[in-house]
């Protein structure tokens, strides 16, 4: 209400002597025309009062803008009120919006790489050719294996371990055992024959690293074999992660 107060008051004091000063020019112009000072005085007395008339002006609109008088002002001005208001809640809302997409994407980004290996060479296990390359992907239940063309699907209920051994360590198995290939083949089944019998045959020595995951297949234990390279780490926090609760039970196996 004072705010309303001030400016009528405003308003009515710069338009009361803008307008005598606008009358006193032109009064003092016409009674002395010829007069030296006139101009000096029209411009004293003239320039603030046109001043002054600005300045009512601006408070007149102002005054119109903050305190409008009639029904149809008033519903205009909540109008635009509640329109800027709904608008800088969409505008919030979209940033929210883009903020919370990409959190996300930041974390989908996050969770593919922890759960996917790409580009894995396969060597054994699988109905692939050896060397073809694999992606797989680290599920909630499952492995899943695209290769080939294919995918294979393999429970972690069938799983029963999943290690990293290098080429020297199957090696070592392969060649202490009696029958060469019978100790790879205990060790690894076929998978483990093939990798030890390939290190043996090897005079010099490169050492590469294999994810073994080990399963029951038709009431058998089996094994599928890839080789990792640049993406060690994160195959070592599969075997890490992998939790034997989920596992199967192992066999029973007479030596």
């Amino acid at each position: 209400m004072m705010k309303k107060i001030v400016l009528f008051v405003g308003m009515l004091i710069s338009l009361v002597v803008g307008v005598m000063g606008l009358l006193m020019v032109l009064t003092v112009s016409v009674a002395q025309p010829g007069y030296k000072d006139t101009a000096l005085v029209s411009a004293s007395i003239g320039i603030p009062s046109l001043l002054l008339i600005v300045l009512f002006t601006f408070l007149f609109r102002k005054y119109k803008k903050d305190f409008p008088k009639t029904t149809a002002e008033i519903e205009y001005k909540e109008r635009m009120k509640t329109a800027r208001k709904e608008k800088q809640e969409r505008q919030k809302d979209e940033k929210q919006r883009i903020k919370e997409e990409e959190k996300a994407a930041k974390v989908r980004a996050l969770d593919e790489s922890k759960n996917n290996l790409f580009n894995i060479p396969h060597i054994a296990g699988l109905p692939l050719a050896e060397g073809s390359l694999c992606n797989i992907h680290y599920g909630t239940d499952e492995f899943k294996i695209y290769g080939g063309g294919n995918n294979f699907h393999l429970q972690f209920e069938k799983v029963t371990d999943i290690c990293i051994k290098t080429n020297e360590e199957i090696q070592k198995s392969y060649v202490s055992s009696v029958g060469g290939a019978v100790g790879g083949a205990v060790l690894f089944g076929p998978l483990g024959a093939m990798i030890g019998g390939r290190a043996k045959e090897k005079t010099a020595i490169n050492k590469t690293n294999y994810l073994i995951v080990t399963y029951i297949k038709n009431d058998n234990i089996d094994y599928i074999g890839f080789e990792v390279k640049d993406q060690l780490k994160m195959a070592q926090e599969w075997v890490n992660r992998f939790d034997p609760s989920c596992a199967a039970t192992g066999k029973d196996i007479a030596l």
